[in-house]
């Protein structure tokens, strides 16, 4: 879920889409998530009239993406190989 509110912020961002309902929604939970990324990378130019492209939500994508691999190998270490689960 977190991937997919960051994803369609990236989009709608790149695309220009005029805010509204389900846009201002992802939007603000789009930047609220990729807000602890906005230092590390700032844009590489001038922005363009109504097309951004947020780089610190692509930072967050890889972090939270990395961060999930991470705790879902964990279980399945902490589950231990004899786990019905541990075989997916």
């Amino acid at each position: 879920m977190v991937d997919a509110f960051l994803a369609l912020d990236f989009l709608f961002r790149a695309l220009g889409s005029v805010g509204g309902g389900f846009v201002s929604v992802v939007t603000d939970v789009g930047a609220a998530l990729a807000s602890p990324f906005s230092g590390i990378v700032r844009g590489a130019g001038p922005p363009t009239v109504g097309h951004t492209a947020d780089w610190p939500v692509l930072v967050a994508i890889v972090v939270y993406t990395a961060a999930a691999w991470v705790a879902a190998r964990m279980c399945l270490v902490l589950l231990g190989q004899g786990h019905p689960l541990a075989r997916y």
